[in-house]
């Protein structure tokens, strides 16, 4: 690590701070309590100011620059994600720089040619924020419906169809009754086709229990190794690679006993880190075939195959296991940060 003054200006560190090897900052910085910066890292106040928040991640080969006039705040519990730029801009508290579908939607677009559709001017924008209002409602419905106790989350998709239905037909008269006939086919073929692969993945569920193989691979994990990081590691490969053959239900029934129990009690993780961590996992494999129900649903949708989907989906798939990684080794002070707010006995 190198911390550099400029011209009088020297940086302010925190004891706290973890410097990586390879990182550098330069001039007028202040870095506040257990900021981490990471390899080849380099935060340079040399023109105007850099404050970063406390419990910040800088991760590897990341800039953080203030040109003259334009001083960088960085909030608390931010992460700037690996060779993400920060060009005189301020970032509020909890930010996450460059998610990574993000990242590969805006690079994807680039590489097609894919066009601005052009500037909306402000009354344009208020027209249009008019007519999306009812819209919008949809999540505060869903939303509100299940935080508030009116309805479990089955339930909440069900109100959402129905307002989706009302808004369509009634209110914008989109979707006209002879439109219904044709929408109503569609989602029965494609429902149709999604319970055949959660039928086929209970089934699979069942005999791995009866096989006992969730208790063999615990009892073979705990046997390879007693290092946390490599065990979760591990875990992180099984979940991913169940996640391709099985719907996510019944993966969380049969797995979590086992896998809650190993990271829970003898890895000492907090039991929402370690369910963050299984659920991203599933997540991304209900889009990976040959049993991802989102992938079947959004193909359907598209009307495109599989055969001509998983090849652009590649990247994709890369950024999400980069984000799982990330959310797995971070350190559990800032993955609980949001809930322990809601929460603070968490």
């Amino acid at each position: 690590m190198s911390v550099i003054e400029f011209e009088g200006k020297k940086p302010k560190i925190h004891p706290s701070v973890f410097l990586a090897p390879g990182s550098w900052v330069i001039g007028d910085v202040t870095l506040e309590e257990d900021v981490n910066v990471w390899t080849n890292a380099v935060i340079r106040g040399d023109d105007d100011s850099v404050v970063i928040g406390a419990r910040t991640t800088i991760l590897e080969g990341c800039l953080v620059e203030a040109p003259t006039g334009n001083p960088v705040e960085i909030g608390e519990d931010v992460i700037v994600s690996h060779g993400g730029t920060v060009h005189g801009a301020k970032i509020e508290d909890g930010a996450i720089i460059g998610i990574g579908l993000m990242i590969v939607a805006a690079l994807f677009a680039v590489k097609k040619g894919f066009k601005p559709s052009g500037k909306v001017t402000f009354p344009e924008g208020i027209r249009r924020l008019n007519r999306s209002i009812l819209s919008m409602m949809l999540m505060v419905i869903v939303l509100g419906g299940i935080l508030c106790g009116f309805f479990t989350a089955t339930q909440a998709s069900a109100a959402a169809v129905i307002y989706s239905f009302l808004l369509a037909v009634v209110v914008y008269k989109k979707v006209s009754w002879i439109d219904l006939q044709k929408i109503l086919k569609t989602t029965a073929v494609t429902t149709a086709f999604i319970f055949i692969l959660i039928a086929t993945s209970k089934a699979m569920g069942n005999l791995m229990v009866r096989l006992e193989l969730p208790q063999m691979v615990s009892a073979g994990l705990l046997s390879l190794t007693d290092n946390k990081y490599l065990i979760l590691l591990i875990i992180n490969f099984i979940l991913l690679f169940v996640g391709t053959f099985m719907d996510m239900t019944p993966a969380v029934l049969i797995f979590t006993p086992i896998f809650s129990q190993i990271a829970v009690t003898t890895l000492q993780m907090h039991p929402i880190h370690f369910g963050l961590i299984m659920i991203v996992n599933l997540c991304i494999g209900l889009c990976t075939p040959p049993v991802g129900t989102v992938l079947f649903v959004g193909c359907g949708v598209g009307g495109t195959t599989i055969a001509k989907l998983v090849k652009p989906m590649l990247p994709f798939y890369a950024a999400m296991i980069t984000t799982l990684i990330i959310i797995t080794y971070l350190p559990e002070k800032i993955i609980l940060w949001l809930p322990r707010i809601i929460s603070p006995n968490l």
